[in-house]
Formats: structure tokens, sequence, C-alpha cells
């Protein structure tokens, strides 16, 4: 990518996306080591944000706000005594997923769930910077015309980003930038690069994965209860009645609430196509590669390929509890089976990349979804709105990074009567 591209700017590359050789190997050890604790507790209690935001909001549509009120802004008290209520659950989803990422890799409670963040705002503003069509295409542009208010939004948000890495120096936490930044191996350019890029991936993607999910649940409600059900009974028989008692291994043993996790990454890829690589000359599919051309794989189009999945337009959690035979492609799987690993070793389902380039935060990411989302299972009932733009197929916000991210997503959230969990 080209070094005047914004992205390039703002992102860097001395991170674990980018390099390679040594300094990857190096990287990605680092990034694994500081990914195997789970913050439960972290992802609970930002659960019983999301709960308090979700109760005090009314009953309407918040995907158009007004003028004046640019950004949603949510009470701590509801006088509303209703138990059901219409979010906008991609605005939600970004808010919620921000404060995971603050508190869990920076160790910073932005509170977005609650207040209208100033640097949600900078941060999005920043991303429309980054994905304009025409400076993506020419980035040389960017020093012909450049764009000095983009360039101001990037130089404030990396000035903030280094502010939290000195502080962190200074006053350490139980959070993965404490981590890093007390590993000698990292030099001060790839900590920051990677802090960088981890905010972005632990970010947008997750967004994209939370907003996807609890649409899909909606569309499909005996889904719906069929995860709920498993959720409550594998809770009950691991003792669990407060959502202090939930732990990495309660969140293990939930195979058709993983499945619907995986399912949805399949379905809607949170990126659509995996960080080009420069092929060393290589035949693929029987065509040759010649070296030095760039290989982009498109995650998208192998996850809803007729040749690896059956019925690939269809959301089917059971996809991936079922046995290879019965899931897989009639036709045949070229990238083995469809439920992850055929006996090629080859995986199809690709939303964190493959083999030793895989997503280091693979296993963190989706503990983190599986417990929000079980939180919300206990909690509550979903379903579209009447007259839902959403009703027949999920449409997306506009990216030309590729991310698939739902836009304007309204949700009605329904209190359960029986609900234990987040009282």
């Amino acid at each position: 990518m080209s070094e005047d591209a914004l992205i390039s700017r703002f992102f860097g590359s001395s991170n674990v996306i980018w390099t390679n050789g040594d300094d990857w190997k190096r990287q990605t050890a680092i990034l694994r080591n500081a990914f195997n604790t789970i913050p439960v507790d972290v992802f609970v209690g930002l659960c019983k944000n999301l709960f308090e935001v979700i109760e005090s909001t009314q009953t309407h549509s918040l995907s158009q706000p007004s003028p004046s009120d640019p950004l949603p802004l949510y009470s701590e008290k509801s006088p509303h005594a209703d138990s059901s209520h219409t979010v906008d659950w991609s605005d939600l989803s970004q808010r919620l997923t921000l404060d995971a990422v603050g508190c869990s890799i920076m160790g910073y409670n932005y509170d977005s769930l609650r207040t209208a963040s100033p640097f949600v705002t900078a941060y999005n503003r920043l991303m429309e910077d980054i994905a304009h069509p025409l400076y993506l295409m020419l980035p040389a542009l960017e020093r012909i015309l450049p764009r000095k208010e983009a360039n101001a939004r990037m130089e404030k948000l990396s000035r903030e980003l280094c502010e939290l890495l000195n502080a962190k120096r200074k006053d350490p936490g139980q959070d993965i930038m404490t981590f890093m930044v007390n590993d000698p191996e990292l030099t001060s350019k790839e900590l920051q690069d990677n802090m960088t890029a981890l905010f972005l991936a632990g970010h947008d993607t997750t967004t994209s994965v939370l907003a996807t999910l609890v649409y899909y649940l909606a569309r499909h409600p005996e889904i719906q209860s069929k995860a709920r059900e498993e959720v409550t009974r594998v809770f009950a028989s691991h003792g669990v009645s407060e959502p202090e008692d939930i732990s990495v291994v309660t969140s293990q043993s939930l195979p058709y609430l993983t499945a619907c996790v995986k399912e949805t990454m399949r379905i809607q890829p949170p990126g659509t196509y995996i960080t080009p690589r420069i092929s060393p000359g290589v035949v693929l599919g029987g065509q040759y590669i010649p070296p030095g051309v760039l290989i982009v794989p498109n995650i998208y189009a192998i996850h809803h390929s007729s040749a690896i999945w059956r019925d690939p337009d269809v959301f089917r959690p059971e996809r991936f509890t079922e046995s290879p035979s019965t899931s897989a492609s009639t036709t045949g799987a070229t990238f083995g089976s469809a439920n992850g690993v055929g006996s090629s070793g080859r995986e199809p389902w690709l939303p964190f990349s493959s083999g030793p380039r895989v997503c280091p935060a693979h296993n963190f990411s989706q503990y983190e979804l599986r417990i929000i989302a079980a939180m919300l299972l206990l909690r509550y009932e979903w379903r579209l709105p009447p007259g839902s733009s959403h009703a027949d197929r999920l449409k997306n916000a506009f990216s030309s990074l590729g991310m698939l991210i739902p836009e304007h997503l309204d949700i009605t959230f329904t209190r359960r009567a029986d609900s234990v969990i987040g009282r």
C-alpha cells in the first residue's frame, strides 16, 4: 500500500498485519501471549451498561437523529416503564465494542455507551476520510491536494494514542497495552503501530459481527430461542445466577451459540478480503501466478461458494455442529469440509484468515462475542421493528475498505419476564 495513503500513515507498517519474516514472527508471538487472558469481568460489566442504555431509550427509531442531536444520547435513569425498547443497534454495537477495546486492550474506559464520545465522532470521520474512493485509488493526491482537516484528525488521534501509551508506562494496569508496553522486544514504533491496528481490528470487525449476529437472530426467532435455551441450560448447570458468575469455562460450553457466531462470520465476514500478499510464483486452481503478482483472497466469495457450502446464502448455524459429511457441499468442498477443516487441512471459514497468519486475537474475539450474546439472550427477546428497511435482507454501510457493517439497523428489545442475568 502506498506510503502516501492516509491509512498507511495512520496505521503504520511496523505491525503484525504488514510485517514479514522474523519481525512478523516476533510480533505475533508477543500478541498471542498478550491475548491469552480473557477479561470476562470487563465484558460482563459493559453488558450491564448496555442494558441500562437499552432500557433508558424511548421506543422509537433512533437511526435518523435530528440535526440538533447528531449523536443519540442515553440517560442512565429511564422514566419509561415499558419492557420494549427500539434502539439503533448499529450505533450501540459500535459504542459497546469501542468501550470493550478501550477497557480490555488499552485499559481506558471511553464510556461511549452512556455519553456522546468526541473520540467516536473523530474516529468515524477519520474512517470516512481514509475510505474516500478517489484518494484510495490515487494516493498521490494526498501530496498534490492535501486534506488539511483529515490530516489534522489523524494527527490528533495518533497523539491521543501516544498519550495513552505514555500514561500506561507510568501507571500500568491489567490490560493488553500494559503487557505490550512492558515487552522489551517491541520498539516504540512497533508498539504504536500494533496498538493502532488492534484498535481497528478489535473495534470495526467486532461491531460488524455483533450487529449482524443480533440481526440474524431477530430474523430467525426459532434459532434465537434455541440459542437461549442452550445458554439457560448451561448457565444453570454451572451455577451461574449472577453476571459475576460467568467464566471462561462457562462460555466455552455453548456449542450452538458458538455455531451462531461462526455462521454469522461466514454469511457476512466483517472484512471481505485478507491482507494482500505478493506471490512468489505458485499454481492455484490449475492457474500459474507469476512471482510479484499481488494476491488478494476474497473471503466473501469463498464463504458464499456453492462448491464449498450447501445453501451458502442461508443462515444455518447447524452446519458448524453437524458432521462434515452432512454439512459439506454435495459437489465436494475444495477447501475441506464446511464445518471448518476438511481432510486437506485447509479451512474455508476465513474471517480471521488461516494458517500462520491467523489473527492472534481470534479466540479472544470469540469469547467476547459469546459472552455478550449470552447475556443478551438471557435478558431479552428481540425482533426487527415493523417497517424495517432490513426486513428482506441486511443492508450495509458503504465502505471502500471492504468492511461489512450494517447501516441504521433498528432492533426492538423486550425484557424477558423471567430474566435473571443482569438484574
